[in-house]
């Protein structure tokens, strides 16, 4: 029992440990310090070759709405204020039917982000019901989803 292991090139396990030698790991024998261990991509990022697609906003679905595209109008809608696709396509009928009638449709939108922003949470919901026809509990869930997007 008092006799030691021998390997062919390695010398013995005691022969290495006096040396100061200690024994590679897999890790260190497949990259040795020389090339350094190749880094993994940070989670969720983004190549840069991947193109990134422009967001939608509101004068893309205005786009929408003059060619008459009511259902991408309407999904468009549905991102942007937070109401189920649904909803969506009935809120882009009623700002249709506003700009077709008035032609303030846009200006309406417009003035509700303003006001928005100033923190005139009334006007906001009447003109969120003028533009949209969203009102009621719907509108402040609406308005509360814009207010998080700034």
């Amino acid at each position: 029992m008092g006799k030691l292991l021998k390997f062919p090139d390695k010398g013995t396990i005691t022969d290495s440990a006096k040396a100061g030698r200690t024994p590679q790991s897999a890790a260190a024998r497949a990259f040795p310090p020389e090339q350094g261990v190749p880094e993994a991509p940070p989670p969720n990022v983004i190549p840069l070759e991947t193109p990134v697609q422009e967001l939608p906003d509101f004068s893309t679905f205005h786009k929408k709405i003059l060619e008459g595209d009511l259902v991408s109008a309407g999904e468009l809608l549905s991102f942007l204020l937070g109401i189920t696709h649904f909803q969506g396509i009935e809120s882009a009928r009623a700002y249709r039917f506003l700009d077709k009638r008035t032609g303030q449709a846009q200006e309406k939108v417009h003035n509700l982000f303003e006001t928005l922003s100033e923190g005139r949470t009334n006007e906001s919901l009447m003109l969120l019901a003028d533009s949209f026809g969203i009102s009621g509990s719907r509108a402040v869930l609406v308005l509360q989803h814009l207010k998080s997007q700034s």
